[in-house]
């Protein structure tokens, strides 16, 4: 039988885990609807409906709260995809990199968030932990380290990454300006999805990566 200590420890871990995740969804919102370089802590605590000073019992600035959603975008990217980081089935590698284009319409506000992210921290990182903690982060989910390992075996690691970074670099711009530019250049952003997709298949079977 449990002890009330231990109730009211694990009622305790289980309230701060719940704020917590309610700051990142707060933020999160917000980061869509207003931008990410437009957002303070005084707005995330009001979107959350706490006051200030809890959301630094919990995240010392904006920074550490902007690369959570971050990991939380490329994770719900990775899993849409077809990746379980859990699963003991070998990730087919071609087919996952194609389900980032195919599911662009779903996926489309983690591709925009994460263009956000890397403008605004695209030429440096705050501080190294973060730098550090979001570099696991990323090899975690997209693909995982486990798979680049195998695919520098075959000699195919570099064109993984530069795929990766293509898909990734295209779609967040689409995401994020897909309207407009359909609207200038008159080609659809489903026309241009197609297209694009077809360009990354066609090479893909050309430098026959089977990872």
């Amino acid at each position: 039988m449990i002890s009330t200590y231990e109730r009211n420890r694990i009622n305790g871990v289980h309230q701060v885990d719940e704020q917590r995740n309610a700051i990142l969804n707060a933020a999160e919102t917000l980061f869509l609807r207003e931008g990410l370089e437009n957002t303070t802590m005084g707005d995330i605590a009001k979107e959350t409906g706490i006051h200030r000073a809890t959301v630094y019992r919990y995240f010392p600035d904006r920074d550490p709260i902007a690369f959570e959603i971050a990991a939380r975008m490329l994770k719900k990217i990775s899993l849409t995809a077809g990746y379980l980081e859990s699963s003991s089935e070998p990730i087919r590698l071609r087919e996952f990199l194609l389900a980032m284009i195919d599911h662009f319409d779903e996926l489309r506000d983690a591709y925009r968030y994460l263009g956000m992210f890397n403008h605004l921290y695209g030429d440096h990182y705050p501080n190294e932990t973060l730098a550090n903690w979001f570099k696991e982060q990323a090899f975690s989910v997209v693909p995982s380290r486990r798979e680049l390992q195998r695919a520098e075996l075959k000699g195919e690691r570099d064109q993984v990454i530069v795929i990766i970074n293509t898909i990734m670099s295209f779609l967040e711009k689409m995401a994020g300006r897909g309207d407009l530019m359909a609207s200038e250049q008159g080609v659809p952003i489903a026309e241009q999805l197609k297209i694009f997709r077809e360009m990354i298949q066609l090479y893909i079977d050309r430098v026959q990566l089977h990872v």
